[in-house]
């Protein structure tokens, strides 16, 4: 299975997470208890950050940001590559172009993408002073 259903949005970790478009709050919890979260009452947050979750080829440490109660987007950071703990800027970047099946349209310059999408959209980031790369899926 993808990581990403282009349709619909849903994220599908190979941990048996899976988040979807506009999730409401309960199903959410349940999701990240699932997970191994340690939070138990979200009344009180608007982001979630869920414990790493693997993926083909790595793990993403996905950070979940609500709105009116329901899932508005997931910022994606990179925990590892492969079998390396602290990879580069474009080591990540690449991985993270790999998870939404996209091919990076300047790898050279690391400039921001948007990928568009039925359900919203894909941003891919790079701070190459940092050295880190992110992707946050959003939903319309």
């Amino acid at each position: 299975m993808p990581f990403l259903d282009a349709a619909s949005g849903t994220l599908t970790f190979d941990n048996g997470v899976r988040l979807l478009a506009h999730m409401e709050k309960a199903d959410l919890l349940k999701a990240l208890q699932e997970a191994g979260g340690a939070v138990t009452d979200l009344d009180q947050y608007s982001a979630v950050g869920f414990p790493p979750c693997p993926v083909e080829g790595g793990v993403l440490a996905p950070l979940c940001i609500m709105r009116e109660e329901r899932l508005q987007s997931v910022c994606l950071n990179v925990v590892s590559v492969g079998q390396k703990i602290a990879p580069g800027a474009d080591q990540q970047r690449a991985f993270l172009f790999a998870c939404f099946a996209a091919k990076d349209p300047c790898p050279d310059t690391r400039r921001n993408c948007a990928l568009s999408c039925g359900f919203g959209s894909v941003i891919l980031c790079t701070d190459p002073r940092v050295g880190s790369a992110e992707g946050r899926v959003v939903y319309d």
